[in-house]
């Protein structure tokens, strides 16, 4: 009987793969990897051409993302599914790529072109445990998924700003969030992964159970398992944040910048506030400069945003907000359908480093870029803020992979992003991105005000994020030393196809 159907199974494989073959051009050796996993898993599996496989490309935040094609999209409904896709994945050596939100723009992060993407799309289950101030989120889910859940309850969640980011990606990456100077990184914030290795081992690691393991997941990427699930911790909160908007003029850029360096070096003293700050906007106007201020209980009675309202500015928006209709604004200001890049850089809280900085990108970047000519193309430097209390929460609880609990001082966060359509454009922002983001290094360098972390949700491509902690000897030894444990045969470093890999130092 067992012969029987093994051999059924055999021809069935066969047929599909005939069929594959004659509708798109690839290696066997992927399309029967796709066609094994619709064998196994029945309607799970989406080929080229098929309603299925276009929904899963236009749900791609960028179009350079979207524009890969796999072979196939194969989305496991749960982490039992998740462990047969993992288990024949390592059996056969197929190359894949791991979807969550698809919200990063770095090639092979999400998608991939001719090999199979673990599409996390259907494991987005939300459950509140109110009593015990904690949330269970499928990391296949989106944060407006979360904030939907928790509107109108007094809680609130270390989660991004956009809510369509997915989960996963996020809180692998480390996450930023407006409780950032309460909570830490997002990542500080959990309680418990279940995690799918290499193999198809499924692992609920916490504070008690492989603890090694958690440290890694938290800031490590993709480097350690695949996360299918999340139990978050929540923030007592009121219902809504107090938000204000706020517009400056280029000419008050210095004024700015003091308050953003003024604000780093006092938020000790009111962890509750948040600040983000963005240069720039269509490249065919005259960049501004925009503010985004954030806290649990009143902007305006701060004392440490009072530097923001002491600088002459527009007030554009200010009113309590859930974290739902916070994310909305977001996305609404960071909409899908175009290409996208990023760079990052991360410099001490030195304010004539960043002057300089924001100099050069208003004077020297955005108008290289706006001679392209492309119609509504956009750009920005955003400045966020690592405060010192973000910074060390994660040293008052468990550790993480970033690897800054440590850090005297505050830092500043640099992120310069550009959105277009034309892809011929492609390599030229990309180059005029790498070139101003190296440029601000060395500057800041100049001022002694370098830092090499690099954040992993902001890195471009040619970044490598985990430098930074090969330069601290004992956490990097734990991080080998996970990585040996829990992925010894490399496979995630091997055949996942994304650039940020743990073994790129080994």
């Amino acid at each position: 009987m067992a012969l029987t159907k093994l051999f059924i199974a055999s021809a069935l494989i066969t047929a599909v793969l005939a069929v594959l073959q004659q509708s798109v051009s690839l290696d066997g050796d992927a399309l029967q990897t796709c066609a094994v996993l619709e064998f196994q898993l029945p309607g799970r599996v989406s080929f080229r051409g098929s309603d299925g496989y276009q929904s899963q490309t236009d749900s791609y935040w960028a179009t350079n993302q979207g524009e890969l094609l796999s072979a196939c999209h194969v989305t496991p409904r749960d982490s039992t599914d998740l462990q047969k896709v993992m288990f024949l994945i390592y059996h056969t050596g197929s190359s894949f790529a791991i979807k969550s939100g698809g919200h990063s723009v770095v090639a092979n992060t999400s998608n991939v072109d001719d090999d199979v993407v673990i599409d996390l799309e259907l494991l987005n289950h939300v459950t509140i445990q109110a009593d015990q101030m904690i949330v269970d989120v499928g990391t296949g889910a989106r944060w407006k998924d979360v904030y939907q859940k928790l509107e109108g309850m007094n809680y609130g969640i270390a989660g991004a700003r956009a809510g369509s980011v997915g989960v996963g990606g996020y809180l692998l990456g480390g996450g930023l969030s407006p409780f950032s100077g309460i909570v830490g990184w997002a990542c500080d914030g959990i309680a418990l992964l279940e995690v799918v290795l290499a193999n198809g081992t499924i692992l609920e690691v916490d504070h008690n159970n492989d603890p090694d393991h958690l440290m890694a997941l938290k800031g490590g990427g993709s480097n350690f398992g695949i996360i299918s699930r999340a139990r978050l911790e929540l923030v007592k909160t009121s219902n809504k944040l107090d938000v204000a908007f706020i517009q400056y003029q280029m000419l008050d850029v210095m004024h700015v910048v003091r308050a953003i360096t003024e604000y780093n070096h006092l938020a000790a003293q009111d962890p509750e506030a948040a600040v983000s700050v963005s240069v720039g906007g269509r490249l065919d106007e005259s960049p501004t400069i925009s503010a985004v201020l954030s806290h649990r209980q009143g902007v305006l009675d701060s004392k440490v945003l009072q530097p923001f309202f002491d600088v002459s500015h527009y007030l554009v928006r200010h009113e309590r907000l859930s974290q739902l209709e916070l994310s909305q604004i977001y996305d609404d200001m960071n909409p899908k359908g175009f290409r996208q890049h990023r760079t990052t850089a991360t410099i001490h809280n030195d304010e004539k480093s960043l002057v300089g900085i924001v100099q050069s990108y208003v004077f020297d970047l955005d108008p290289k870029l706006g001679n392209l000519g492309e119609a509504n193309m956009r750009g920005g430097l955003l400045i966020q803020p690592l405060t010192y209390p973000h910074l060390h929460h994660g040293s008052l609880a468990a550790s993480n992979m970033l690897g800054l609990q440590k850090e005297p001082s505050p830092l500043l966060l640099l992120s310069a992003e550009m959105r277009y359509s034309n892809s011929c454009s492609d390599s030229f922002v990309h180059q005029s991105l790498t070139d101003f983001m190296n440029g601000a290094h060395e500057y800041a360098a100049e001022n002694n005000a370098s830092h090499r972390f690099r954040y992993l949700n902001y890195a471009s491509a040619d970044q490598f994020p985990f430098e930074h902690v090969q330069q601290n000897q004992e956490l990097w030894s734990e991080v080998q030393a996970a990585k040996q444990k829990y992925d010894p045969h490399n496979v995630f470093g091997k055949q996942m196809r994304h650039p940020f890999k743990v073994q790129h130092l080994v």
